[in-house]
């Protein structure tokens, strides 16, 4: 069977979704679409990969236009289902389906993670629901958490072609996982802190925690792995202004591979307020039995319950300083079992379970 799968990265789509392309490549012929950015480099060769002409974080009217052209040229005529990730992804895709689609396509579009904004009353966002509510009218809509996959139920309601499913998160392969990290770490950390580094994702309160015990004489050994927004050299600046100033801290930008610095670290924290779907890098923490710090949050509180393996709290600089101390003080045995809980809760999250639903839900 013809499948064409639709991103807005290939860094995203080699990074959450290699097991499953892979898989569904296996048995079918395979096409992505999605702006180069060398990781088509790194999937199979067995794939023709297209490199759409698309900006993903551009508004210009222009550019989208373009983009939106350039994908009815490059989208195969002959395929049999098409499943786009991302919004821009769902949106153009389902712009174009009468035009480029045969009418017995099967279309899927996975929605990662609405969150507040696309509810939000602002133009942008409502010109946004208005279009997806009067062109997406058949197809199947996958929500990775219970809040977006019962918003959406209700957006969608009365469209009898419309189907809503929810699947409990991207998964991840715990033998990859496992062969990918040393099992002797050469450095200990107490906190790591994986994630692009914006505002929403929660570097800036973890930073502010960090100069509160450092001024406290508390000197937590903390690696940090990410990259800033490079739209925003303000915010940059000021984070690593603030983090220059503190000590044992490993600033080791984006990596490939921060599953062995997770390895390496008593903690993992993740203060986000992003409208997540479910964050791997917690779904991979557990797997590693290493306990996290999050806000509260619809995708991270899938995976982290409070006191279990992890901590859950209230988006409060405050809250998030009281639990860092609190965890720095943990006694082995409650840390053991917490430990032990998050590669018992991680069990849920397993790639197998992500390809029994693709089978089920999208490849029948």
């Amino acid at each position: 069977m013809k499948i064409t799968l639709v991103s807005t990265s290939m860094w995203s789509m080699f990074n959450f979704r290699n097991n499953i392309i892979n898989e569904i490549n296996y048995k079918n012929e395979v096409t992505l679409i999605a702006p180069f950015d060398s990781y088509e480099k790194k999937l199979s060769s067995s794939m023709d990969c297209i490199d759409w002409k698309l900006n993903p974080r551009s508004i210009s009217i222009f550019k989208e236009l373009r983009a939106i052209v350039h994908l009815y040229f490059i989208i195969p005529r002959n395929t049999k289902l098409v499943v786009a990730y991302s919004l821009k992804s769902i949106l153009y895709l389902a712009l174009l389906q009468k035009l480029i689609l045969p009418s017995s396509c099967k279309k899927v579009f996975f929605f990662p993670g609405i969150g507040n904004r696309f509810k939000s009353k602002k133009i942008l966002y409502k010109f946004v629901r208005f279009l997806l509510l009067n062109i997406l009218n058949s197809g199947k809509i996958i929500t990775l958490n219970p809040s977006d996959y019962q918003f959406l139920k209700n957006f969608f309601n009365g469209k009898k072609k419309v189907d809503v499913l929810l699947m409990k998160g991207e998964g991840f392969d715990l033998k990859s996982l496992k062969g990918s990290i040393p099992t002797k770490p050469s450095k200990k950390y107490d906190f790591c802190f994986v994630s692009r580094l914006i505002k929403d994702k929660g570097i800036e309160d973890f930073v502010d925690c960090l100069e509160i015990l450092y001024l406290d004489k508390k000197m937590p050994s903390v690696v940090i792995c990410g990259d800033f927004d490079q739209n925003d050299q303000q915010f940059k600046s000021r984070i690593k202004e603030k983090i220059g100033k503190l000590r044992n801290i490993e600033f080791v930008g984006f990596v490939d591979n921060p599953q062995k610095y997770i390895n390496a670290s008593k903690y993992l924290v993740l203060p986000s307020v992003y409208p997540e779907g479910v964050p791997r890098v917690l779904m991979e923490a557990s797997a590693l039995g290493v306990p996290a710090l999050v806000y509260e949050n619809v995708g991270s509180n899938i995976v982290i319950s409070n006191n279990v393996n992890g901590w859950s709290i209230s988006p409060n600089v405050k809250e998030l300083l009281f639990v860092m101390k609190k965890s720095l003080l943990i006694n082995k045995t409650d840390y053991n079992k917490m430990s032990k809980n998050a590669k018992k809760i991680s069990s849920k999250f397993s790639m197998e379970e992500v390809i029994k639903f693709y089978y089920q839900h999208i490849l029948n």
